[in-house]
């Protein structure tokens, strides 16, 4: 992925679709492509697409995705490394309403770890921005809202404590601490959590496979 002067573009290599889970018969820019199409019809917060390119042979040609570069966003793990960290209210206001947004919309990520939420310049800090969409699914069901959420409580455990981490997956959930489904779901989720820390971290990119 490279920017060329207020664009962006992102090259898949042939079968990079299949290595990332993307799809075993679709060019990876396709999917792409749609999947940013469907969640900004849907309301949701997502880079500008500008188009994309593939070849007949589908997942086993390259394909390229481009986007509008938004000058000066980073992704959310690069600004809490740098000690550049949002106000508490972010984290329950912003960030919780946006997850449960895109799973009320049927939607689930498959890879929502910090490193997806593209973070605007301005300050104070506003509505994150999802990235890396080819991965993208619906329907989502109860087992895949667990996955999303816990790979967003994995990738943020360097940062948060346990309990502030409970609070953001409640926000998420759109639930209170002492609802008995938000318990059984929380249960659920530090479970997957465990189970991710259990395997090589696949948090340093997309298009990774899950363990």
């Amino acid at each position: 992925m490279e920017g060329l002067g207020g664009v962006i573009l992102k090259v898949y290599e042939p079968f990079a679709g299949r290595v990332g889970k993307v799809s075993r018969r679709l060019a990876p820019a396709a999917v792409e492509w749609d999947r940013l199409q469907a969640l900004g019809e849907a309301g949701l917060p997502v880079p500008e697409g500008l188009g994309a390119v593939w070849t007949a042979r589908g997942v086993a040609g390259p394909s390229a995705f481009l986007m509008r570069e938004i000058p000066g966003a980073a992704p959310l793990d690069e600004l809490l490394r740098a000690g550049d960290l949002p106000p508490e209210p972010w984290w329950t206001g912003e960030l919780g309403p946006l997850v449960r947004r895109l799973h009320q919309a049927g939607f689930q990520h498959r890879d929502l770890y910090a490193c997806h939420f593209l973070i605007p310049p301005a300050r104070p800090w506003g509505t994150p921005i999802l990235i890396d969409l080819a991965r993208v699914r619906r329907p989502l069901r109860g087992r895949r809202r667990v996955k999303d959420l816990a790979a967003l409580a994995y990738s943020l455990r360097e940062w948060r404590s346990r309990g502030e981490i409970r609070e953001l997956l409640l926000s998420c959930l759109g639930m209170t601490e002492g609802a008995a489904p938000a318990r059984r779901l929380l249960a659920r989720v530090e479970s997957k959590v465990q189970k991710i820390s259990r395997h090589r971290p696949k948090y340093d990119g997309p298009l990774d496979a899950e363990p």
